[in-house]
């Protein structure tokens, strides 16, 4: 949930030195077309996860708005697998 997601990226932050970067991966199902396959993938793959007890989520969280709360700046951004993956860069700033 949004609160746990806070929390940890709270913690890795205080870890990460000025200047320093952090990869971040994940993805997404709001940029380009296919939303319905790419909704239904992450579904399968979240009941997968589950049933496994792998991960205890059930949606993606929005990562961007924890980055941009503290100042971060991208510095490289790639989309995979027709926008499906998207990987970015993050420069974390004094």
């Amino acid at each position: 949930n949004q609160d746990h997601a806070e929390l940890v990226f709270d913690k890795l932050n205080i870890l990460l030195k000025n200047n320093g970067k952090w990869f971040l991966v994940d993805f997404s199902v709001i940029r380009g077309g296919g939303k319905w396959w790419k909704s239904l993938l992450l579904k399968s793959m979240y009941l997968f996860f589950r049933l496994f007890k792998i991960v205890s989520v059930s949606k993606l969280i929005e990562m961007k708005p924890y980055f941009q709360k503290r100042n971060y700046l991208i510095i490289d951004e790639r989309f995979y697998y027709k926008n499906f993956i998207e990987a970015t860069v993050y420069l974390k700033q004094k």
